[in-house]
């Protein structure tokens, strides 16, 4: 029997099945199917199939801000104990104008950061021009820019690290899907998709969007209620350059854009990262501080599979963030745009992600609210401590990633 078995083995999920394994030691598993080959034809995603999510420390949010600097101080760590490089440290920009509606919190925010001893540098566009002559910064537009402890990770990179160092300290790899969880005498039976079954005393779901889909955790709650996260669609443009124009942009930090051009009202921004396939791409999503008119709903594991399958995202939404990003970086030269997508699962205030034990051994780390690629490590040692060890161990209060339900 297993002292904690972890389902899902996406970004979180991987990062408490290795510290469970630290603190446990043997008898740990994480289990969930590794990146499929043919998405169109695929059952199950994840958010983390790609090579590029911003890093940051610049949070007015004090929950993600605490859970990043948690994570982003172990990069470098992990990456030496597992063998995989997964962080670039670029920098971070974040943009606004003067229609910005919480202007003092963003200036406090970098105050927050001088107090903490790190740079975080006023940008305007006379700054701009010599920081980032690339870049399109009007009069009108002014931010922050952090050099250091920030910049872009690689969600698979991160994953297979953190996979490495759990496997190094015996935590067994399980890539099948989980059918179903049953209650026994002394914890949980694990029914896996190959038809075998593992025990365990502990259970950590980590299946992020699916967490609801899944039906893992209904045998555990009342009949009429599920978890509440609401799921939304998110669209993607990757903008292909060369290898010649990327290296023009290779200083080019991660950029958070919150002004209106255009249909866009806000963005996030990677620099050019290189793909599998040898191409480099700028990526970059949409974001809106109210209602984003580019988010769909999702309200079923069938609107999630076709959503995925389909894999292009919206069209108008890619051609618009296509269209911003070709206004704002000076004289891009782009051979080709091309769209892609994912799912959010937010929680109601999107303070904070679950972390929770809904019921004896039962516990959920899920709902990144698209905040938690970053988070991850310290939100899966948060997880993994209080599975193994039956304490919460956070400066975070322990009711602010309290689990919230709903009525069905």
């Amino acid at each position: 029997m297993y002292s904690v078995v972890v389902v899902g083995a996406g970004m979180i999920g991987s990062s408490a099945a290795k510290w469970a394994a630290e603190i446990g030691g043997r008898g740990v598993a994480l289990v969930g199917p590794n990146e499929p080959l043919h998405k169109a034809s695929a059952d199950t995603f994840g958010a983390w199939f790609d090579e590029g999510r911003m890093t940051r420390l610049f949070d007015r949010n004090v929950h993600w801000k605490v859970l990043a600097k948690e994570s982003v101080a172990r990069y470098r760590d992990i990456e030496k104990r597992s063998g995989v490089k997964f962080y670039e440290e670029v920098g971070f920009v974040s943009l606004v104008d003067k229609h910005f509606k919480e202007l003092e919190s963003f200036h406090q925010e970098a105050r927050n950061l001088h107090s903490d001893g790190l740079k975080c540098d006023f940008v305007d566009d006379k700054l701009g021009k010599t920081l980032f002559p690339y870049l399109n910064i009007t009069k009108d537009i002014f931010g922050y820019f952090q050099p250091d402890n920030s910049g872009h990770i690689s969600p698979r990179g991160m994953v297979q690290a953190q996979k490495n160092i759990a496997s190094l300290n015996h935590c067994n790899i399980i890539e099948e899907s989980v059918l179903k969880i049953g209650k026994t005498e002394n914890g949980f039976q694990i029914h896996l998709s190959n038809g075998d079954t593992i025990n365990s005393q502990k259970v950590i779901l980590s299946t992020g969007a699916y967490l609801n889909t899944f039906n893992h955790f209904k045998p555990f709650l009342q009949k009429d209620e599920e978890v509440d996260l609401k799921l939304t669609t998110q669209n993607i443009a990757y903008l292909k350059i060369s290898e010649k124009e990327a290296m023009r942009l290779k200083r080019m930090p991660s950029i958070v854009t919150t002004f209106t051009r255009g249909a866009i009202d806000g963005t996030y921004i990677l620099p050019p990262i290189k793909y599998p396939n040898g191409n480099y791409y700028l990526k970059l999503g949409h974001f809106s501080l109210g209602d984003d008119k580019f988010e769909g709903v999702i309200n079923s594991a069938e609107e999630m599979r076709a959503w995925y399958r389909g894999g292009t995202g919206n069209e108008t939404a890619v051609v618009e963030l296509a269209g911003f990003l070709q206004s704002f970086v000076k004289d891009l030269e782009v051979e080709e745009v091309s769209g892609g997508c994912c799912v959010t699962a937010k929680t109601p205030t999107k303070d904070a992600p679950y972390i929770q034990e809904i019921s004896k051994g039962l516990l959920i780390a899920a709902g990144g609210c698209g905040y938690a690629a970053k988070s991850c490590d310290e939100i899966g040692r948060i997880a993994a401590a209080l599975a193994l060890e039956g304490r919460w161990d956070s400066r975070i209060p322990e009711d602010a990633m309290q689990v919230k339900f709903r009525k069905i």
